[in-house]
């Protein structure tokens, strides 16, 4: 076979025989070689052979410029975002969530409970007869309870929330009803603080809820530092996620009160070597700092506590710590 025959035959089984792939230089150099397959699929439909594959656009974390989340220490859950779950979804006392009308103005939610006792006994005398003693108590106790909470969130589409929790009582009078002595005033059936109508503020504060700072303002119960219950202002500071600076100052209302016309009572001095007691007027101050941590592990708080009354008496000072 001669040399235009070979190089001819071998031509022919170029052409014939499919192309699978083909060289480019690579970024490395001119000297080596980068094979591509024809089938790949991140070539270019338009022929392109430099066209590169079209990067996907990174997604922003979820938590992007969200800022501090703080701690909620109010004792209420505040958050109007919470989602439903099938526990909370047949229960009376359950925190609404924002709508499209609410979210631009106030959230309003509450509820109001009646509780009504009655007692009454009846029985025969007891013998011998001619006494005439009775078995059964002469007195009929009677009372009726309505509670009012209310809690109004971000009030016109702002940062203050406030919150209402009064209570009432009513007692009926019993009257005198004696067998053989007639007393002074008429007697007090067993019921609250001194057997007479109440009427109670347990919870009555506005707050303004700020980046890192939250102001409560009004009555309020401080539950990081011995869960005491004052009549002033509270001030807490996120100084991170985990940690929350706290402090207040106002009056203190007698601890065990149930009514306003009781809260702050005519107190009393120690009594004297003669055994007298002097008068320590109406009002105690309440003063406190400390802080709040909440990790996934644990939570708690510690601080200290002063009750200083304004008159007679020395300060009373303590320090108290929760951990769990």
């Amino acid at each position: 076979m001669s040399l235009k025959q070979i190089c001819g035959l071998a031509l022919a089984v170029v052409v014939v025989s499919p192309a699978r792939g083909w060289a480019k230089p690579s970024s490395g150099g001119t000297d080596d070689v980068e094979v591509i397959d024809a089938d790949d699929d991140t070539t270019s439909d338009t022929g392109n052979d430099d066209a590169k594959p079209t990067k996907k656009s990174k997604k922003k974390p979820d938590n992007a410029g969200s800022g501090l989340q703080k701690q909620d220490l109010s004792g209420h859950d505040l958050g109007t975002n919470k989602k439903a779950n099938v526990f909370e979804r047949d229960r009376f006392f359950v925190d609404k969530t924002d709508t499209s009308k609410t979210e631009n103005g106030t959230l309003i939610q509450g509820s109001l409970t009646s509780t009504s006792f009655g007692y009454h006994e009846s029985g025969g005398t007891i013998a011998p007869a001619a006494a005439g003693v009775p078995s059964a108590s002469q007195f009929n106790r009677l009372f009726t309870d309505l509670r009012l909470q209310t809690d109004f969130r971000h009030i016109g589409a702002g940062k203050w929330d406030a919150r209402i929790d009064v209570r009432g009582r009513i007692v009926n009078d019993p009257g005198i009803v004696t067998t053989g002595f007639t007393p002074g005033t008429n007697s007090t059936s067993q019921s609250g603080f001194l057997g007479q109508n109440e009427l109670e503020l347990k919870e009555v504060w506005l707050l303004r809820n700020g980046l890192r700072s939250d102001l409560f303002f009004g009555r309020q119960f401080i539950p990081d530092l011995g869960g005491l219950r004052i009549d002033g202002l509270r001030v807490d500071y996120a100084s991170s996620t985990k940690f929350t600076l706290l402090g207040f100052g106002g009056l203190y209302p007698i601890r065990g009160s149930r009514s306003i016309t009781t809260d702050y009572s005519a107190l009393k001095s120690n009594p004297a070597a003669d055994g007298t007691r002097s008068t320590a007027g109406n009002f105690t101050g309440a003063a406190g700092f400390g802080a709040a941590y909440r990790t996934l592990d644990a939570y708690g708080s510690f601080g200290g506590v002063a009750l200083v009354p304004l008159s007679s008496e020395s300060p009373r000072v303590y320090g108290t710590a929760t951990n769990y």
